[in-house]
């Protein structure tokens, strides 16, 4: 039951930040701001994380996913911060 629930979680995340995905591009495709850019290559480097989390969970089984993983949540951080941060005034 616990494989079960962690390999579920896994799933709705990587679905709800598709989702948010989504979302922030066509945000970013309506308003031209970089920023948003930003926060979309974010919530997609998040997604694609979720997924390589997913299937080394189910399938590969590799700690160094787990590096690799770890490093891709650094990016993501990365992207939202400078989302954030970042001064887009003409």
């Amino acid at each position: 039951m616990y494989e079960f629930s962690h390999d579920l979680l896994h799933f709705i995340t990587a679905a709800l930040s598709i989702a948010l995905f989504a979302i922030s591009w066509l945000t970013y495709k309506k308003h031209n701001n970089r920023k948003f850019l930003f926060v979309c290559l974010a919530f997609f480097v998040f997604a694609l994380k979720e997924i390589i989390t997913a299937l080394n969970i189910m399938v590969w089984h590799s700690g160094a996913i787990e590096v690799f993983t770890h490093a891709l949540s650094l990016v993501i951080l990365i992207l939202f911060a400078i989302g954030i941060i970042r001064d887009d005034k003409k």
